[in-house]
């Protein structure tokens, strides 16, 4: 993990948390990046435009990390020592949570039609939004264990919808 995503809080003026103040988030970004835009940095020394260059790179990427809720949980969770979603997960997903991934990919591939898809999809959303308010309740509550379960839990329905939405697409149906 890069030290810009480690410090994604810091660089964006913020503090650590799950819940952000998004419109706070998108003006601290959209601030930094005036700050460091090539054209504001344009005579200055090619030392410091490469310097400007590599903190805007550095402020685009804490950014992607905090507006998405997998990745600002996951960097949370790094913050404490455990890691998820990566090659060295510190944390494994339970046999419950296996079983049900194998079910809503199960349902998934059997859905013979587009009205299907529609009804997993909107079923899948719901689950999504569930798990969100959990895992910022378990974040909050500094549950670091259950809330790696439900980051864990978040990227496979992410994945899982992401998969329904290229099967739609093959059935000419958009999202809903």
């Amino acid at each position: 993990m890069s030290d810009a995503r480690k410090n994604a809080f810091q660089l964006l003026g913020l503090v650590p948390a799950f819940t952000l103040d998004e419109k706070q988030l998108e003006a601290n970004y959209l601030a930094l990046q005036r700050r460091f835009h090539p054209d504001a940095v344009a005579k200055l020394s090619a030392a410091e435009r490469q310097q400007g260059l590599q903190f805007s790179m550095d402020v685009n990427e804490a950014y992607q990390t905090l507006k998405s809720p997998l990745k600002r949980a996951q960097l949370l969770l790094s913050m404490q020592g455990i890691v998820v979603n990566s090659e060295k997960d510190t944390v494994r997903p339970t046999q419950h949570l296996l079983m049900q991934v194998m079910a809503w990919r199960e349902a998934l591939m059997e859905a013979e039609s587009a009205e299907e898809l529609i009804a997993q999809e909107a079923e899948l959303k719901a689950i999504h939004h569930t798990q969100l308010a959990q895992l910022s309740n378990n974040l909050s509550a500094q549950q670091y264990d259950a809330a790696a379960q439900d980051t864990l839990a978040l990227h496979y329905l992410e994945k899982t919808l992401a998969e329904l939405k290229i099967r739609r697409k093959g059935l000419g149906q958009r999202s809903a």
